[in-house]
């Protein structure tokens, strides 16, 4: 089960379900309302920048209700998909430990509630809560991982390997059962699937369709079903993993 979390309401903020993953879902009631008490709310709609790559802003948010995309500028100009974060997720405590620029821009994927909390107030809880740094220092720790694997990923295996690993990480996190088998509530493009792969859009297709054909996948417009769990993991396991996926899609900004 996941951690209660805040949703916004006319009598006020009312609980839902948090990941246990994530930050917030981490932290103990008490723990987490000091921690939210800090903030300011704020509201974006789609496609908002939330944080700028190399802004020297300091403020972390943390992500009340929606998701947000994380991407990154590349050398030929384009923007390649780094991570994704979800309702209970913080974004930019990396700046906010650091004091360094921001190391990616982070967008709204659909309307998006968070709270901001100024580096100062997040530093000092830190300093007085054990809890809530063993928590931070977990999430960034998954960051670090999820980033290790996708290198080691990149520098050799296949590509519909490499797919698998995502949507098998993507069911595994953030799925929900439907009728056709387990849907994740994210609305990507095969483009963005490409980038965070590291791989070309027609080889994406590629494994897309294959995956279709075998049985394991049904896709739609910005959908995807995974109709075979096993048969997933199995494709998706490796040497370097023992067929377990890395425990985070995140990267720290």
């Amino acid at each position: 089960m996941g951690a209660d979390r805040w949703r916004a309401g006319q009598s006020g903020p009312r609980p839902v379900s948090w990941p246990a993953r994530t930050v917030l879902g981490m932290l103990s009631e008490p723990a987490r309302e000091e921690l939210l008490s800090f903030g300011t709310p704020r509201e974006y709609v789609a496609n908002s920048v939330l944080m700028l790559e190399g802004d020297t802003t300091t403020e972390v948010m943390a992500l009340i209700d929606g998701w947000a995309k994380e991407v990154g500028a590349t050398a030929e100009g384009g923007l390649a998909l780094l991570s994704l974060h979800v309702s209970g997720d913080l974004v930019g405590e990396q700046a906010a430990l650091e004091g360094e620029p921001r190391s990616a821009t982070v967008i709204s994927a659909g309307v998006t509630v968070v709270q901001v909390i100024r580096q100062h107030d997040f530093l000092r809880f830190l300093e007085r809560s054990p809890e809530a740094s063993l928590a931070v220092s977990r999430a960034l720790s998954a960051k670090l991982r999820w980033s290790t694997r996708r290198r080691i990923d990149f520098s050799g295996l296949p590509v519909l390997v490499r797919l698998a690993r995502v949507l098998s990480e993507l069911a595994r996190l953030d799925g929900k059962p439907v009728g056709e088998g387990i849907e994740f509530g994210y609305t990507l493009t095969q483009p963005e699937f490409a980038a965070m792969v590291g791989a070309s859009e027609p080889s994406v297709h590629k494994a897309l369709r294959q995956l279709r054909k075998d049985g394991v996948i049904l896709t739609g417009y910005r959908r995807v079903v995974v109709t075979d769990s096993l048969a997933l993991e199995a494709i998706a396991g490796s040497r370097c993993t023992g067929g377990r996926p890395p425990s985070s899609l995140m990267t720290a900004v």
